[in-house]
């Protein structure tokens, strides 16, 4: 992602563990980078596979602090110590996350 799209908090960020495990979900840019260096910064793009019990559990954990300030469902499940797999994918069309975003797809369309 280009580091100006990662000031915007409609593009979720994400940070990976070495074994591409989601560390982190956030709306702000992450990592944050003390240098001012550029920073390699991910998009999530969510699309998510659970079982069935994982998806019933969810449903009766609590909404953590993380959850409750960044409103991020997953963050739910990683505050509860399950694991999230991310896969990379090559760059994606716009997402639709806000009426500005519609207004953008539907003039591309």
């Amino acid at each position: 992602m280009p580091p100006e799209e990662a000031t915007n908090p409609n593009a979720v960020k994400v940070v990976l563990t070495e074994k591409n495990d989601a560390l982190y979900f956030s709306r702000v840019p992450i990592p944050y980078s003390r240098s001012h260096e550029v920073a390699r910064y991910l998009k999530h793009v969510g699309i998510y596979a659970y079982r069935r019990e994982v998806l019933e559990a969810s449903a009766t954990l609590p909404q953590p602090m993380i959850e409750q300030a960044e409103k991020l469902e997953q963050l739910r499940l990683i505050a509860a110590g399950y694991r999230i797999r991310v896969f990379e994918v090559s760059p994606a069309g716009s997402g639709v996350d806000t009426p500005e975003c519609l207004k953008r797809v539907r003039a591309l369309v």
